[in-house]
Protein backbone atom coordinates (compact mmCIF):
# COMPACT_ATOMS: atom_id res chain seq x y z
CA UNK A 1 0.00 0.00 0.00
CA UNK A 2 3.04 2.15 0.28
CA UNK A 3 2.85 2.86 -3.88
CA UNK A 4 -0.79 4.18 -3.12
CA UNK A 5 0.43 6.40 -0.57
CA UNK A 6 3.27 7.40 -2.86
CA UNK A 7 1.13 8.02 -5.63
CA UNK A 8 -1.12 10.04 -3.67
CA UNK A 9 1.20 12.44 -2.36
CA UNK A 10 2.60 12.89 -5.64
CA UNK A 11 -0.80 14.11 -6.92
CA UNK A 12 -1.31 16.70 -4.15
CA UNK A 13 2.30 17.55 -4.79
CA UNK A 14 1.23 18.36 -8.52
CA UNK A 15 -1.93 20.05 -7.75
CA UNK A 16 -0.88 22.37 -4.84
CA UNK A 17 1.85 23.60 -7.67
CA UNK A 18 -0.74 24.39 -10.32
CA UNK A 19 -2.52 25.87 -6.91
CA UNK A 20 0.21 28.29 -6.37
CA UNK A 21 0.40 29.20 -10.13
CA UNK A 22 -2.79 30.48 -10.30
CA UNK A 23 -1.98 33.29 -8.03
CA UNK A 24 -5.25 33.17 -6.15
CA UNK A 25 -5.85 36.94 -4.46
CA UNK A 26 -7.79 35.20 -1.89
CA UNK A 27 -5.92 33.40 1.10
CA UNK A 28 -9.35 31.82 2.02
CA UNK A 29 -10.40 30.62 -1.12
CA UNK A 30 -6.46 29.33 -1.57
CA UNK A 31 -6.99 27.21 1.51
CA UNK A 32 -10.59 25.96 1.14
CA UNK A 33 -9.11 24.54 -2.81
CA UNK A 34 -5.95 23.03 -0.99
CA UNK A 35 -8.42 21.36 1.42
CA UNK A 36 -10.69 20.31 -0.92
CA UNK A 37 -8.03 18.93 -3.33
CA UNK A 38 -6.33 16.89 -0.61
CA UNK A 39 -9.92 15.67 0.75
CA UNK A 40 -10.80 14.27 -2.71
CA UNK A 41 -7.06 12.39 -3.22
CA UNK A 42 -7.73 11.13 -0.07
CA UNK A 43 -11.33 9.30 -1.20
CA UNK A 44 -9.17 8.55 -4.23
CA UNK A 45 -6.59 6.74 -2.26
CA UNK A 46 -8.91 4.85 0.03
CA UNK A 47 -11.28 3.50 -2.86
CA UNK A 48 -7.63 2.43 -4.75
CA UNK A 49 -6.69 0.94 -1.94
CA UNK A 50 -10.03 -1.43 -1.17
CA UNK A 51 -9.54 -2.17 -5.39
CA UNK A 52 -5.96 -3.56 -5.12
CA UNK A 53 -6.49 -5.31 -2.08
CA UNK A 54 -9.31 -7.30 -3.49
CA UNK A 55 -7.06 -7.55 -5.93
CA UNK A 56 -4.53 -9.01 -4.03
CA UNK A 57 -6.88 -11.25 -2.30
CA UNK A 58 -8.03 -12.53 -5.83
CA UNK A 59 -4.22 -13.42 -7.02
CA UNK A 60 -3.91 -14.63 -3.13
CA UNK A 61 -7.02 -16.97 -3.53
CA UNK A 62 -6.30 -18.41 -7.50
CA UNK A 63 -4.67 -21.43 -8.23
CA UNK A 64 -4.70 -22.10 -12.08
CA UNK A 65 -5.44 -26.08 -12.50
CA UNK A 66 -6.08 -26.36 -15.96
CA UNK A 67 -2.59 -26.73 -16.63
CA UNK A 68 -2.02 -29.75 -19.11
CA UNK A 69 2.08 -30.32 -18.05
CA UNK A 70 0.72 -29.83 -14.55
CA UNK A 71 -1.63 -33.00 -15.07
CA UNK A 72 1.10 -35.15 -17.27
CA UNK A 73 3.67 -34.75 -14.40
CA UNK A 74 0.67 -35.70 -12.10
CA UNK A 75 -0.05 -38.82 -14.22
CA UNK A 76 3.58 -39.66 -15.10
CA UNK A 77 4.19 -39.63 -11.18
CA UNK A 78 1.33 -41.93 -10.60
CA UNK A 79 2.27 -44.46 -12.87
CA UNK A 80 5.90 -44.55 -11.42
CA UNK A 81 3.88 -44.84 -8.13
CA UNK A 82 2.16 -47.59 -9.19
CA UNK A 83 4.96 -49.63 -10.66
CA UNK A 84 7.45 -49.18 -7.57
CA UNK A 85 4.64 -49.28 -4.60
CA UNK A 86 6.85 -50.60 -1.94
CA UNK A 87 9.83 -48.24 -2.72
CA UNK A 88 8.17 -44.98 -3.11
CA UNK A 89 6.05 -43.64 -0.32
CA UNK A 90 3.20 -42.28 -2.53
CA UNK A 91 2.12 -39.32 -0.40
CA UNK A 92 5.54 -37.50 0.23
CA UNK A 93 6.50 -37.85 -3.48
CA UNK A 94 2.90 -35.98 -4.10
CA UNK A 95 3.42 -34.03 -1.39
CA UNK A 96 6.72 -32.76 -2.87
CA UNK A 97 5.53 -32.36 -6.28
CA UNK A 98 2.55 -30.14 -5.59
CA UNK A 99 4.87 -27.94 -3.03
CA UNK A 100 7.07 -27.53 -5.99
CA UNK A 101 4.43 -26.80 -7.99
CA UNK A 102 2.44 -23.90 -5.38
CA UNK A 103 6.43 -22.38 -4.98
CA UNK A 104 6.83 -22.28 -8.39
CA UNK A 105 3.13 -20.70 -8.98
CA UNK A 106 3.64 -18.25 -6.27
CA UNK A 107 6.94 -17.19 -7.32
CA UNK A 108 5.37 -15.82 -10.63
CA UNK A 109 2.19 -14.23 -9.02
CA UNK A 110 4.30 -12.29 -6.77
CA UNK A 111 6.51 -11.26 -9.84
CA UNK A 112 3.76 -10.26 -11.55
CA UNK A 113 2.08 -8.40 -8.94
CA UNK A 114 5.50 -6.36 -8.29
CA UNK A 115 5.18 -5.17 -11.74
CA UNK A 116 1.35 -4.59 -12.02
CA UNK A 117 0.13 -2.65 -8.95
CA UNK A 118 2.19 0.19 -9.20
CA UNK A 119 0.80 1.01 -12.96
CA UNK A 120 -2.39 -0.24 -11.76
CA UNK A 121 -2.49 2.20 -8.92
CA UNK A 122 -1.38 5.25 -11.13
CA UNK A 123 -3.45 4.85 -13.67
CA UNK A 124 -6.37 4.72 -11.19
CA UNK A 125 -5.49 7.99 -10.11
CA UNK A 126 -5.42 9.41 -13.50
CA UNK A 127 -8.44 8.31 -14.20
CA UNK A 128 -10.39 9.23 -11.65
CA UNK A 129 -8.86 12.54 -11.83
CA UNK A 130 -9.67 12.77 -15.14
CA UNK A 131 -13.65 12.54 -14.26
CA UNK A 132 -13.82 15.07 -12.36
CA UNK A 133 -11.75 18.13 -14.47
Amino acid sequence: MDTVFTIQTICNDLANKIIQRLNIKYPTLKAELEFLVMNYFEEVKEDCKHRVEDYLEAEINYIHTNDGEAHSTYQDMLSAVQSDKDQVDTTALLIKEMRNKLDTYFRVVVRLLRDMIPKMVGNFFVKKVEEHL
